[in-house]
């Protein structure tokens, strides 16, 4: 990266700069199969021994020798190449001076470019234990116009000690490829803005905050060319012992018949069976679009604790989001009320394909002949709630000079609801735990908190950091209602400490213990693979770290 600035007279300035990475991603995969080898085995006449000292025979508990061990597994590696080429130049300013103060405006141009290509390796061919995966590659192409402006409306009035108003608006041109498919779409151009309004009535009661802003989000890599698999586990209705069956009686079960189980009366889901979604890429696809409306206020008090509080209500709209296999398959059996008369050619009972033993081994698309399910432009999420900041640093006198600062986070969520697709109903997911399928960041507690607390004592810094994350229903409770909510979580609490040596102002070490008291993660239901949700809940357990830090 190389960047240029410099002055345009006594008020502009102006500042450019010029970057490229490149990035490569290479993952190796062990413990495999082959699949179309271990058919080979199968179907051979012999048992396979002709390929591999003494075949394979699957019946039974048999000792597999060496050779046809390594002659079924397979390791691969995937390779991701990403690069990125990026220019911006602006100027920046104080325009005029109004009654209030000065007017500053910035005004620039950036230019991005992005390259992605995605080498699956043996992911291309049959493998066992790994989503299957397909060659991939494109570019997309940005080119913005952009501007901000900072303006001081009222000072120093009866009714305004201060009164500003920031606008911003940027015009952004994008283009994107499929170098694979050799598919080019076409131009296409968004605009986004913001407004943002800070009063102050006196300096003895609280800043108003509020501003309003649309923005956008170009597809990503993944969603404009990838072409994948995804498996995640799946609750099954048509299992003996399900509300499902239990309520509707002989036209639930003759609807599961119709969708392919053969024996509905002793017909029970495999334990931990996963369904097939095939998933396509699309470079048809547009920006997601939301709003996003805040309101707060901020109070700083005389002994120095400062306060804010913040509503927020963001909408987003066309979300490309990837489809939901369990809503599919909760949809055909009428869980949201669409399927009254348990009809086996109801769209989305169409789309669930049933293996010999009646699990349901793939959802295709309802709304389509193909099976695929292209990533479109078809869903809608809806989040608001509550952000609490307090902040406090003091010198109490027993301290002798030594600073405690304290500092409170929390959020409190009022709502998030999300329509995936138009065929889906829309569903609310506040207070609920995600899981395996699920995809990782898909669990809302309604409240999370954190607490963090410093004392300073002379040389040392001695920091204690709690996180707590309050309990939540099963994310399966929403998807099903017609079931007895499966099992949820508890509130969960982490406690973190830290001790940091400084030795004058250029060098320090700092001695780290994460979860303190060694919190497990909740297990829960469906708990294939994981069992918990990763991406919320410390799966590592107690850890030490040490560090130092040098600055020169």
């Amino acid at each position: 990266m190389m960047g240029f600035s410099g002055d345009i007279g006594a008020d502009w300035t102006w500042d450019a700069y010029a970057m490229e990475g490149k990035t490569t991603i290479s993952t190796a995969q062990t413990g495999n199969l082959n699949t179309q080898r271990i058919q080979e085995l199968l179907e051979a006449p012999d048992g396979g021994a002709s390929r591999c000292e003494g075949g394979y025979n699957p019946f039974g508990r048999q000792t597999v020798s060496q050779a046809c061990i390594d002659y079924v597994s397979i390791d691969n590696t995937t390779v991701n190449e990403l690069n990125q080429r990026i220019w911006q130049a602006y100027v920046s300013g104080d325009a005029f001076e109004l009654p209030a103060g000065m007017l500053s405006t910035v005004f620039g141009i950036e230019s991005r470019k992005f390259e992605y290509d995605f080498n699956p390796g043996a992911l291309s061919g049959p493998v066992s234990g790994l989503n299957a995966a397909a060659p991939a590659g494109g570019n997309n192409n940005f080119f913005d116009i952009f501007a901000e402006a900072f303006i001081p409306v009222l000072e120093g009035v009866a009714f305004a000690d201060s009164l500003d108003l920031s606008l911003g608006f940027r015009i952004s041109e994008s283009e994107f490829e499929d170098t694979v498919k050799n598919i080019k779409s076409k131009k296409d151009r968004n605009n986004a803005f913001k407004a943002e309004l800070s009063w102050v009535v006196t300096s003895d009661l609280p800043r108003i905050r509020t501003s309003f802003q649309k923005a956008v989000r170009a597809p990503n890599f993944g969603e404009l060319f990838n072409q994948s698999l995804s498996a995640p586990q799946y609750f099954d209705p048509c299992s003996v012992g399900t509300d499902f069956r239990n309520i509707t009686g002989a036209a639930g079960a003759a609807l599961c018949q119709a969708t392919g189980v053969n024996n509905t009366n002793v017909y029970v889901q495999s334990p931990g069976s996963q369904t097939r979604t095939d998933l396509t890429g699309n470079t048809e696809l547009g920006p997601e679009k939301a709003n996003t409306f805040t309101l707060g206020a901020v109070q700083t008090f005389d002994s120095g604790l400062v306060i804010a509080v913040d509503y927020y209500n963001i909408d987003i709209k066309d979300a490309i989001i990837s489809p939901n296999p369990q809503l599919v398959i909760a949809d055909c059996y009428n869980y949201y009320g669409n399927n009254p008369n348990l009809s086996a050619d109801y769209a989305p009972c169409r789309a669930l394909v049933r293996g010999g033993g009646g699990d349901v081994t793939q959802v295709n698309n309802p709304v389509t002949q193909e099976g695929t399910t292209p990533t479109i432009n078809g869903g809608y999420i809806k989040t608001s709630g509550i952000d609490v900041q307090a902040a406090w640093s003091f010198e109490p006198a027993w301290l002798q000079g030594n600073r405690l600062k304290m500092d409170l986070y929390v959020n409190h969520l009022l709502e998030y609801e999300t329509q995936q697709r138009d065929y889906l109903p829309a569903v609310k997911y506040e207070g609920t735990v995600g899981y395996f399928g699920a995809g990782l960041g898909e669990s809302f507690p309604e409240w999370k908190a954190n607490l963090n607390t410093r004392l300073t004592l002379g040389d040392f810094d001695i920091a204690l950091r709690g996180r707590y994350i309050h309990g939540m229903d099963n994310r399966l409770t929403p998807e099903f209602p017609l079931e007895t909510s499966p099992q949820g979580v508890g509130s969960v609490t982490y406690w973190d400490s830290s001790v940091t040596y400084n030795i004058g102002t250029n060098y320090s070490f700092r001695l780290g213990l994460n979860n303190m008291f060694d919190k497990a993660p909740p297990v829960y239901s469906p708990n294939v693979q994981s069992g918990t949700d990763p991406s919320l809940y410390d799966v590592v357990g107690r850890r030490y770290t040490l560090s130092a830090n040098i600055k020169f």
